[in-house]
């Protein structure tokens, strides 16, 4: 009978190629898993860097996406999960809490163009309580859902004019009361779809 010869587990630092080449692990082993410090690199240009705990991306790291996307922060068994800094491939910047792979919590997302956004997020998308300040000057302070403004909310312009009341799909909506400043004229009333009803 022949015996194969068995090898001892990887154990230390090391290099390992996947059957497949699309993946390739450069780092720290310990009886035949990751584990510790190693680089997870991938064939498009993308790849995680920093810890893993008995072969899974556990802890801190940076994830590079293919699309130029980098995540600096807290994993959990290779979900962006915990605290964390998005930098988006078009210039954007994400600041705050991620749950499975999403913005979730309070965080500040930062727009290329200088707008920047501080409140709620839940999945991704603002939602919740949340303060939207623009490159402008203007600003508005209230409710979100669905990354829109809704509910009660306070705006004000960079011109100086200003609405405060209800909002629904980005536009005034409701009660609410606006002052024009080119005018210097206040409307106190009903509101539909941005305008007067």
């Amino acid at each position: 009978r022949r015996y194969a010869r068995r090898l001892p587990p990887r154990h230390g630092f090391g290099t390992y190629q996947y059957p497949n080449s699309f993946f390739k692990y450069e780092g720290q082993w310990v009886n035949g898993e990751k584990h510790g410090l190693g680089k997870l690199s991938m064939r498009d240009g993308a790849y995680y860097e920093g810890e893993f705990v008995h072969g899974e991306i556990v802890g801190q790291g940076t994830r590079r996406f293919a699309n130029g996307d980098t995540y600096i922060g807290t994993f959990n068994m290779g979900v962006m999960h915990g605290f964390g800094v998005m930098r988006l491939g078009n210039g954007d910047t994400y600041q705050g809490p991620f749950v499975q792979n999403t913005f979730h919590g309070v965080g500040v997302y930062t727009c290329a163009n200088g707008d920047v956004y501080e409140g709620d997020f839940a999945k991704h998308q603002r939602t919740g309580q949340g303060r939207l300040t623009y490159a402008d000057g203007s600003l508005y302070e209230g409710g979100w859902v669905g990354g829109r403004k809704c509910g009660q909310g306070e705006a004000t312009f960079a011109d100086g004019s200003w609405y405060k009341g209800s909002w629904a799909n980005d536009a005034f909506h409701g009660p609410g009361e606006w002052y024009q400043a080119a005018t210097d004229l206040t409307y106190r009333g009903e509101f539909e779809a941005g305008l007067p009803a």
